[in-house]
């Protein structure tokens, strides 16, 4: 990580690549930069909590399927990868790697996608005069 070398003063910085710099004392969290504050990490505040109102960023990954896939074999995926990521094992090795994961049906995934996107085009359209200016920062997890 370019912090830990010096190259840079602040970074945002998800929990996967973060998680052993945090546990090995090599960088120092200041805050999160969802809305919501972490179960990983319950002690750090947010952005918002920290003085940067209504700053939410958050990383996230989802699994879709081509267009036009037929209904029956998106909700038999479905069912199946929900059953993983729940289960106790693989909530537990996500917890491992710094990541919170929660499974959803198809109709909630496109919700959350359509939301996304919308905030990241607002995001995109806003002149960087006018975004806000969190000032100096060691680590940010997203």
């Amino acid at each position: 990580m370019d912090i830990i070398a010096g190259r840079v003063s602040m970074m945002f910085a998800d929990f996967t690549a973060a998680q052993p710099h945090v546990k090995a004392g090599t960088v120092r969290p200041l805050a999160i930069s969802r809305i919501q504050r972490s179960s990983l990490y319950p002690d750090l505040p947010t952005m918002d909590e920290a003085g940067v109102k209504g700053f939410n960023l958050d990383a996230w990954a989802g699994l879709v399927a081509p267009a036009g896939t037929p209904a029956a074999v998106v909700q038999k995926l479905n069912t199946a990868l929900r059953e993983i990521i729940d289960s106790p094992d693989v909530q537990t090795r996500f917890k491992n790697v710094g990541f919170e994961g929660f499974s959803s049906t198809p109709e909630e995934l496109a919700a959350f996608i359509k939301v996304q996107l919308g905030v990241w085009e607002k995001m995109a359209k806003t002149p960087t005069s006018s975004r806000i200016d969190a000032g100096p920062v060691v680590l940010v997890m997203l």
